[in-house]
């Protein structure tokens, strides 16, 4: 499932997949979506040479699945952003 941006940004940016890597700027992370068990997303990243701030998180979803080996138990098996 593929995400959208909004109508407003998608007039001024259109949407394209770019293969690079990111890398997330030490001590950006968002330490109090890691203490609920969600991944701490960094605040900044570094792409092509230049430090990137994220002003906000658009979107989030989690796909869950049942547990491998026959328990009942749920477990989320990916986070979306």
């Amino acid at each position: 499932m593929a995400a959208s941006w909004p109508e407003e940004i998608s007039k001024l940016i259109p949407e394209r997949f770019v293969s690079e890597t990111i890398r997330p700027v030490a001590g950006t992370g968002d330490t109090a979506r890691m203490a609920i068990g969600d991944p701490g997303l960094p605040s900044e990243f570094v792409w092509r040479g230049r430090t990137i701030s994220a002003m906000s998180v658009l979107r989030t979803w989690r796909e869950t699945g049942r547990c491998h080996r026959g328990s009942p138990e749920m477990y989320v098996r990916k986070h979306w952003y």
